[in-house]
């Protein structure tokens, strides 16, 4: 692929530079060269706001990351984002956390001259607050190289906290949830939604957040006026209340050539007042003509609901929705039932509650939706 064909695909490219890995910050040294953010040596992906007047890249939605090569043993970042984690992969080595506190956060430190990669990722879902990259620290006589890591395909996922990946962290780290720790057990790196992308050797764009339902999102009282799905799809950022200044998404800063949604759980959570069929499935009818408003040739595959118990009752419901659309002429969209030979998941396959997978538990419903995805976008 043509490298500026492919950067405008990604919506932007940074020329960054440096800084390592921890839980700390360090201010730059005086033989550091800044590079902002805006620089076009990074490749980025997802949902991304560019400013290239003020030289610097937000991010507020989960999963959201970025790629490029740099020279030097060094590699800091400015990045202001203190309500969330990232994690950070270094000449494709394991993945490591941090939480950024500003300029100084170090990414890579003590490397051996010549030449390395970075991938940055946003693990914290959309809903815990607005990231902000000024750019990044190298050696004075280091510089910033494009990536030579080009996937020709990229899918975006539009979910809840399951495609979030929340509670996924825990059980591997021994940090389980204690009702006050959520962002701490959650890596939207691992969630089923980058898991599959990956075995497709697609990039990838999360529109995910916890709780949110396509018509009633978990613990809201009814009749629900909060943010939901469609509500949220067409933002570059999550928001909680509907505002005219709220920013809007341009498809075309990142475009994608397949659309997942996974959604449907939080709408049944409510015992004593489930939604009826009218009300879901018209509800769902317009969150898809909401996508396809935005993405208007775009293949749009609709999952059912991953806990067994939800997904029987929600999943014909999506299949009805996904069918009016078909049958009044849109044939580009597309169902697929995780359950119908019995629950996907095992009890061990979540994360102690029966509704979030665990990171084996979502490689497991990758791995399922693997070749049905590829199947219907002529990618086998």
């Amino acid at each position: 692929m043509n490298p500026m064909n492919f950067h405008r695909r990604s919506r932007l490219l940074v020329r960054a530079a440096a800084l390592s890995l921890g839980l700390f910050c360090l201010a730059p040294a005086a033989d550091a060269a800044f590079v902002p953010a805006t620089s076009p040596a990074i490749s980025y992906y997802g949902r991304w706001d560019v400013q290239r007047t003020k030289e610097l890249c937000r991010a507020g939605q989960g999963a959201v990351y970025l790629r490029a090569r740099f020279t030097g043993t060094h590699l800091a970042a400015d990045l202001t984002s203190p309500n969330e984690w990232w994690r950070v992969s270094i000449d494709g080595g394991p993945w490591k956390r941090l939480r950024p506190q500003g300029p100084g956060t170090v990414l890579a430190e003590n490397l051996a001259p010549g030449t390395h990669s970075v991938t940055l990722v946003r693990s914290t879902e959309a809903r815990s607050g607005i990231s902000t990259l000024r750019g990044f620290t190298v050696d004075d006589d280091a510089a910033i190289l494009p990536t030579e890591e080009h996937h020709p395909r990229a899918i975006e996922f539009v979910g809840d906290s399951i495609a979030a990946g929340a509670k996924n962290d825990g059980v591997q780290e021994g940090r389980h949830y204690q009702g006050q720790d959520y962002y701490d057990v959650e890596d939207g790196n691992q969630s089923f939604a980058p898991q599959l992308a990956r075995m497709l050797n697609a990039e990838f764009s999360v529109i995910a957040k916890s709780g949110e339902g396509v018509l009633h999102n978990y613990a809201e009282p009814w009749p629900g006026h909060q943010v939901h799905a469609a509500d949220h799809y067409p933002w570059t950022f999550y928001y909680a209340k509907r505002g005219r200044h709220n920013l809007n998404w341009q498809p075309k800063d990142f475009p994608v050539d397949a659309i997942i949604v996974a959604l449907g759980t939080n709408d049944f959570t409510d015992p004593h007042r489930p939604p009826t069929e009218q009300e879901f499935t018209n509800a769902y009818v317009h969150l898809l003509k909401t996508i396809r408003h935005l993405n208007p040739k775009t293949p749009i595959i609709c999952t059912e609901p991953v806990p067994y118990a939800i997904g029987r009752t929600s999943g014909p419901w999506i299949a009805s929705a996904v069918g009016r659309l078909r049958t009044k002429g849109d044939a580009n969209i597309h169902y697929i039932a995780l359950n119908d030979d019995g629950p996907l998941l095992t009890d061990d396959d979540y994360a102690f509650d029966g509704t979030h997978p665990t990171q084996a538990g979502a490689k497991k419903i990758a791995a399922f939706l693997k070749g049905k995805v590829a199947k219907i976008l002529s990618w086998e």
